[in-house]
């Protein structure tokens, strides 16, 4: 099945103008086989903090009613693919790899340890809510005012030749570190002795982690991009495009955005992941126009 992950502008985009060329191309893909749309939470998330009740209602309502594929928040795949691989090459044993995109929204909250969803919940639903109990996104909110500072910090850095190898070891201990599973596959407690016997294992196999590790190798590439530019001004949509793109980049069949930074992004992972199968475009027609060739 050929997945289609659309970023946040192109669902409002779909919703709010009449593109008969776009509309088709919707309505094509929706009677396909073969091809569907995926969405995330963060599709959700940009849709709660809509100013415009019934607008965001519209919208969630949009998602619902092309029926997509649910792929899970990105630190959620990173943690199944580090356990991948720490079951794999640190216990040797033979381990089922979870599937990041889930045919169902529950799902995804469900790995999120959440026990306030109901099977059968949908976006309308979690959109009213979350529009409903404006706190709900304080804390997102919180850190899409902090990644500017972040980020320019992190410029600068590179710029001065601070971003260098030996930072970036400091950073993969400190992700990899947040990564390790609780529970060994025999599902006994992992302790922490052991804890510290797997990341110095995960510390001298990074390269191998990372290319058996789609979305933390991403994440990687996407990083760099995004600190490349010493005269780019951060923004506070910098925190929600990394939580779209890198999940996306790493099990999306096609990538569709219309905002430049984020696609001159994607295709910078593209390049240097060379993820040869990925298409991104800014538009729905060429997915289904490319769909269709290479099916025929």
């Amino acid at each position: 099945m050929k997945t289609i992950y659309i970023d946040h502008n192109i669902l409002v985009y779909l919703v709010e103008t009449q593109n008969k060329e776009e509309d088709e191309a919707l309505a094509n893909i929706l009677e396909s086989q073969g091809i569907t749309f995926l969405c995330s939470l963060w599709n959700l998330a940009e849709t709660s903090n809509g100013k415009n009740y019934n607008q965001s209602l519209n919208l969630a309502k949009f998602l619902d009613n092309i029926k997509p594929q649910w792929i899970l928040e990105r630190l959620n795949i990173q943690e199944e693919e580090v356990k991948n691989f720490i079951y794999s090459n640190y216990y040797k044993i033979e381990y089922e790899p979870v599937s990041p995109i889930r045919s169902y929204l529950s799902e995804v909250f469900s790995y999120m340890a959440s026990d306030s969803v109901l099977i059968g919940t949908t976006a309308e639903k979690i959109v009213g809510s979350w529009l409903r109990n404006p706190s709900y996104m304080d804390e997102i909110n919180q850190v899409k005012k902090n990644t500017p500072k972040a980020l320019s910090t992190l410029q600068k850095a590179k710029k001065r030749g601070h971003y260098n190898a030996k930072l970036m070891e400091v950073v993969d201990r400190l992700r990899f570190s947040k990564l390790i599973p609780t529970l060994s596959y025999d599902s006994s407690p992992i302790s922490e002795d052991e804890k510290k016997d797997i990341l110095e294992f995960l510390m001298t196999k990074r390269k191998v982690l990372r290319k058996n590790s789609p979305c933390l190798a991403v994440e990687g590439v996407i990083s760099d991009f995004r600190v490349s530019n010493p005269k780019r001004k951060p923004e506070e949509q910098d925190a929600i495009d990394l939580q779209h793109s890198v999940p996306a980049l790493a099990y999306a069949d096609y990538f569709v955005t219309n905002d430049r930074f984020l696609r001159s992004g994607a295709e910078f992972v593209k390049k240097h992941r060379s993820l040869d199968s990925l298409k991104i475009t800014n538009n729905i027609s060429e997915v289904y126009s490319d769909f269709n060739s290479t099916d025929v």
